[in-house]
Parts: C-alpha cells; structure tokens; sequence
C-alpha cells in the first residue's frame, strides 16, 4: 500500500525525493520530522517548551521532542549571546514570559561568552513504562542541577573511598614522568662514563673508528629513548590540565619525538 507524501512533509527538499513510499514509512517520517503535530501546534509546543528549558534548565520529555528541541535552544542562546535590538526582538518572539528573557541574557549567556556552539545536551533515561517511549532529558551545559548532582558524586566517592579516576591518572602520570626523569639523568651519567673510555680506547689504538662510531650512537639511542618517554607523559598531562573551551585539541605529537 502507497501513500502520498505530499501533505506529510514540510520541508520541499524531501518532499522531491519520497513522493511515493509505504504507508508505514509515512508514519515513521511523520513522527520523525512533525511529531505527529501540525506546523502551528509544533510550534506552540517548541516555544512552550523552550521557555520552560530556559527557567529550569533542564526538561524532561521524550526523546523525539528532545530532539527537536535542540536546534531552537541552541538558536535562542546565540540571540542571546548577541543581544542587539532584532535579536532581542527575536528572543521575543520565541520566548513567551519576560522572566524567560531576561534569565537567558543576564545569566544564562554570559556562561558561554567563550563558546560557540553545543550549548545543550540531550540524555537518555531509558524506556517509559506504559507506552515503551525512549525518555531523555535536555539541559544547558553547566547548570545548577548538573553542578550539584557532581558535588554529589564527589561526596559519595569521598565517603566510600573510591578514587577520582581523573585525580588518579594524573598522580600516575606524574610518578612516571618523576621516574623517567630519573632513569634519563642515570643514564646520561653512564653514558658520559661509556663515552670518556670509548674515546680512551680509541686514541690507543684498540677501537677502530667504525666501531666507535657505533657504540657512540647505541648509547645515544639509549638517552633518546627516554627523553621521548618523558615527552609522551607530557603530552598526556598536557591533554588532561587544558581548559576544555581551548581551540587546541593536541600537542603534535612528532613533533616532539626526535625520529
């Protein structure tokens, strides 16, 4: 059985492409792409909810409305990052309580002066019981409820005495890093020893000057190895210490082993 997708789809892009499929694929692109709304009811009920996101910061609902959600929350910050008088117009007309305009310029804004995208977060919560829809919450990055929730974790952590793993690989990256710095100054002062008798050996006469020259670069190899050690380790510690709004993602990582 075949269906007309003419009057299911609001986008005319798609609508070229899926004129004629099965009637269960309609449903699915329905719900899918109007939540099973039309375009005046999807509407009320995105700024209902975006206005309810923005005073709590987080809201719970199904995954499918999280979903659609999402690109109206985001759009609505980068208004607010930018508040001139048509983006204050546009805030407007999409939020629907002054107290919901106000809060996403004066408080909510100003926390991602140093971010450009990805305000919000979407997370599953699992099948509903009754109707088996997938739940999930969204939230702005870095609200109240989240900051609480990790003081939480951390408390229970601290009472049951689990450790922090990201505490716990930084104090093992900087015991190897302590380790190798050792090992290298060792190492150095042996390779200083080998080097004073190899040139002995060979101003007497019982070294050829190949053979020399070959030790000379095993015991130099030795020391490269690890210095390249301790730059690795840096590199890590570098990765976990950086600010996470930071634009550099990595050092160049051949950059700094000597090849």
């Amino acid at each position: 059985e075949l269906c007309d997708l003419g009057e299911c789809f609001f986008f005319s892009s798609r609508r070229r492409h899926t004129r004629f499929l099965p009637v269960s694929w309609a449903r699915r692109c329905v719900q899918e792409t109007g939540l099973r709304r039309s375009s005046k009811q999807r509407w009320h009920l995105l700024r209902t909810m975006v206005t309810q996101l923005v005073e709590h910061e987080r809201v719970k609902t199904t995954q499918m409305k999280a979903r659609a959600l999402r690109g109206i929350a985001e759009r609505v910050l980068a208004f607010a990052k930018n508040p001139t008088e048509d983006n204050k117009r546009r805030i407007q007309g999409i939020l629907t309580t002054d107290f919901a305009r106000q809060k996403i310029v004066s408080e909510i804004a100003p926390r991602f002066k140093d971010k450009y995208n990805n305000f919000t977060r979407v997370v599953d919560l699992g099948y509903r019981r009754g109707d088996g829809a997938m739940e999930s919450y969204i939230e702005y990055v870095g609200n109240d409820i989240e900051k609480y929730e990790k003081a939480l974790e951390i408390q229970k952590r601290e009472e049951q005495g689990i450790p922090d793993r990201q505490v716990w690989t930084k104090k093992i990256l900087t015991q190897e890093k302590e380790f190798f710095q050792s090992k290298l100054l060792e190492i150095e002062s042996e390779i200083e020893q080998l080097n004073s008798e190899l040139e002995s050996m060979r101003l007497n006469g019982q070294i050829e000057e190949q053979e020399f020259n070959k030790k000379k670069v095993q015991n130099e190899s030795m020391r490269i190895f690890w210095q390249n050690k301790i730059k690795q380790v840096e590199h890590d510690l570098f990765i976990m210490n950086k600010n996470k709004y930071d634009p550099i993602k990595y050092i160049p990582y051949l950059s700094l082993i000597h090849i």
